[in-house]
């Protein structure tokens, strides 16, 4: 589930792949079997605003069983068995996660041609907030997303099958209206066998050039998002997908603002590092944000002060 703004900016996902590349993978998720989910007849489900989409899909906010929601569902309606797979491994995916800081799966439709996932209605994407609404976050609200996220992560990576998300980025991290809560959604790379399918300007440089990764490329993925937290400005903003991965590849990452904390540039410094070694955990990434948020709070709205992407590199 993203915002529709965060869809389209990000629609440029990399999907050029071999098949040696993918074979090479260490650390594809195996099948999972969770628990079966409601079913849902699609003439029940009352479609209502488009809330964003991207690929093969679109996401609505929608009323199914007198809830609003969330529905996730294809935009060709000749829906091909792959398509069926990849929704009915991203159910099996989400359906075995309960955290508070993902969003929660309340049933699905899998009749070809009318598939769909519905799920918990959150509020708008941290991508709309900084990059449509001009939202600047405070430094305690920067914080305390990247701990509720950090705190998902932490959840997902230490399950008994855990489980490697794959898409951290700002479109698929939800605010809550309500409550303020930060959600991670969207889970459909967490089951692929594509290993250079993802969001270029989030992805570590061993998915870039297809090369077995682990559950270290979400910490990588973490800290670019951390820097966009920080910064208000787009990773990457004007690259196309051969620069992206030609800039990271050569180890170019962005340069902390200023105004950020001396703890904090270390942290997202240390989550992008070349090698995957190197990496913190999330346990060590929530750790040091528990440590740096009292300095942090003291800190102050995100300054807009560069125009030139260039001036932003390393």
């Amino acid at each position: 589930m993203a915002d529709a703004g965060a869809a389209e900016d990000y629609e440029d996902d990399f999907e050029e792949y071999d098949e040696e590349a993918d074979a090479k993978s260490s650390a594809l998720p195996a099948t999972r079997s969770g628990p079966s989910w409601p079913n849902i007849e699609y003439s029940d489900v009352a479609m209502g605003d488009k809330l964003g989409g991207g690929g093969v899909s679109v996401v609505y906010r929608a009323v199914w069983a007198g809830r609003e929601c969330a529905v996730k569902t294809v935009v060709d309606p000749s829906a091909s068995d792959s398509v069926v797979e990849e929704y009915r491994n991203e159910l099996l995916v989400m359906c075995d996660l309960k955290h508070p800081n993902i969003v929660a799966v309340l049933g699905a439709c899998l009749k070809p041609p009318n598939l769909l996932i519905a799920m918990e209605l959150c509020g708008p994407s941290v991508h709309r907030l900084l990059h449509e609404l001009h939202v600047s976050f405070d430094a305690a609200k920067r914080i305390r997303i990247a701990r509720e996220v950090g705190t998902a992560m932490h959840y997902l990576h230490g399950l008994d099958q855990p489980v490697i998300h794959r898409d951290i980025k700002s479109g698929n991290v939800l605010v809550d209206d309500v409550t303020g809560d930060a959600k991670l959604c969207d889970f459909g790379l967490a089951s692929t066998k594509v290993v250079t399918a993802g969001t270029p300007a989030y992805m570590a440089p061993e998915l870039l050039q297809g090369k077995p990764y682990n559950k270290s490329v979400d910490v990588y993925a973490f800290g670019v998002f951390f820097w966009e937290l920080h910064s208000g400005h787009m990773p990457f903003d004007g690259y196309d997908i051969p620069g992206v991965r030609a800039k990271v590849l050569a180890k170019e990452r962005p340069k902390p603002p200023l105004s950020c904390p001396r703890a904090m540039s270390r942290l997202m410094q240390d989550c992008w590092q070349h090698d995957s070694a190197l990496r913190p955990s999330f346990e060590v990434i929530l750790a040091r944000l528990e440590e740096a948020a009292p300095a942090a709070a003291a800190d102050f709205v995100m300054p807009k002060f560069v125009d030139s992407l260039d001036a932003l590199m390393m």
